[in-house]
């Protein structure tokens, strides 16, 4: 992941991903990248319905279950969006997204204790990705 983003520089956005991408076809591959730009500057407004702590987006192929944690700092809001399942069939049961694995779980915990943005820059440096690194991998596909 490169060094040289964070959140103050790179549109106030970053990822983290519980998913396997290889578990999806390129379609949705593609996809769910396009989403994650089109979101990242207003992720809230594409939230559709909410289970317990789980934001749920609809996508054109089905629905994307996210976490997103918001930091304020200096009168703006930064996002953090942990993506945790991509459901393409509209069979996944509610109950389950309850049944995080471990890995998942301690992601999402960490995730929403971060209070300031330097903390959430040094998360994502060592777990996820940020809105730059997903619109270079969106221009490449």
């Amino acid at each position: 992941m490169p060094r040289g983003h964070s959140l103050s520089s790179d549109k106030r956005s970053a990822f983290v991903f519980s998913l396997d991408f290889g578990d999806l076809d390129a379609e949705n591959q593609e996809e769910l990248l396009n989403k994650l730009v089109e979101i990242a500057p207003n992720p809230h407004g594409y939230v559709r319905e909410k289970i317990r702590k789980i934001d749920i987006i609809s996508c054109v192929s089905g629905r994307l279950y996210t976490k997103i944690v918001d930091i304020p700092q200096d009168h703006e809001e930064y996002h953090v969006i942990h993506v945790l399942y991509f459901d393409t069939s509209h069979d996944y049961d509610d109950k389950d997204l309850t049944e995080y694995s471990v890995k998942a779980s301690r992601k999402l915990s960490k995730m929403e204790d971060l209070d300031t943005l330097s903390e959430a820059n040094e998360y994502i440096r060592e777990n996820g990705l940020w809105l730059g690194d997903i619109e270079d991998l969106v221009e490449d596909s």
